[in-house]
C-alpha cells in the first residue's frame, strides 16, 4: 500500500472555444506560486476571508516561516561581521565606492593600549572622526588642527585635532593604522 500523498488534482476548465477540458494540476507547485504572490504583495483581508481560507494553506505558510526563521538563526553573526570588516578595510585602490553605506556599529580597539570603542563603520566616509576627549581616554597624542568640516547634509563640525597613524584592532584580531580627525562637538566615532 502506497502512503505517499497525491499532489496532483484534476480541474475542469472551459477553453476559448467553449469546450470543457480536464487538466491535471500539481498542488505543491500551485501552492508555491500562491505563497510567492502572497509574500510579494500587500493584501488587505477581512476576518471572514481569512477564516474561509484552507487550513492547509496556513499550515504550509507556518512551515515556510519556520524554515526561514531556522535559516536566519543558523547564520554565524561573527562570520558576517568579519566579512563586513574585511570588505570595509580591504584594498581601497581596488574598491569603487560612489556612495556612503553605513554598515553599523562595530567593536574595535583603539591605540596601543587597546581602548574599546564602538564606531559607526561607513564605507563612504571620507574622514575618520572621533569626538574630542575620546582620544585622551585612549591615550593618544593629538596634533592641533583648526578647520571646519561641512557634511553632505550641510551641517558643520569644527575639527580641533589630528591623530595620525593610530593603531586600530578589530574583534577578529586584524589591525592597521588609521588617521583620526578630532571633532570639537559630540559626534559618533566614524571609520
Amino acid at each position: 500500500m502506497d502512503h505517499t500523498e497525491n499532489t496532483q488534482e484534476s480541474i475542469i476548465k472551459v477553453n476559448e472555444r467553449g469546450i470543457v477540458e480536464e487538466e491535471k494540476v500539481d498542488i505543491r507547485e500551485t501552492m508555491a506560486q500562491i505563497f510567492k504572490k502572497v509574500l510579494d504583495q500587500k493584501i488587505n483581508l477581512t476576518l471572514e476571508q481569512i477564516l474561509v481560507m484552507s487550513p492547509k494553506f496556513f499550515d504550509q505558510l507556518k512551515n515556510l516561516l519556520e524554515e526561514e526563521k531556522k535559516s536566519i538563526n543558523s547564520i554565524d553573526k561573527k562570520e558576517i561581521q568579519t566579512k563586513l570588516i574585511n570588505h570595509h578595510l580591504g584594498n581601497y585602490e581596488q574598491q569603487k565606492l560612489y556612495y556612503a553605506c553605513p554598515l553599523g556599529f562595530m567593536q574595535v580597539y583603539l591605540g596601543e593600549e587597546g581602548h574599546e570603542i564602538m564606531p559607526l563603520v561607513d564605507t563612504g566616509s571620507e574622514l575618520n572622526i572621533i569626538p574630542q576627549g575620546s582620544e585622551i581616554k585612549a591615550g593618544l597624542t593629538t596634533r592641533c588642527l583648526n578647520m571646519n568640516l561641512r557634511g553632505i547634509g550641510g551641517h558643520c563640525t569644527s575639527i580641533v585635532g589630528l591623530e595620525e597613524f593610530t593603531p586600530i584592532t578589530l574583534v577578529t584580531g586584524e589591525g592597521r593604522n588609521i588617521h583620526l580627525f578630532v571633532a570639537r562637538r559630540a559626534v559618533h566615532t566614524v571609520l
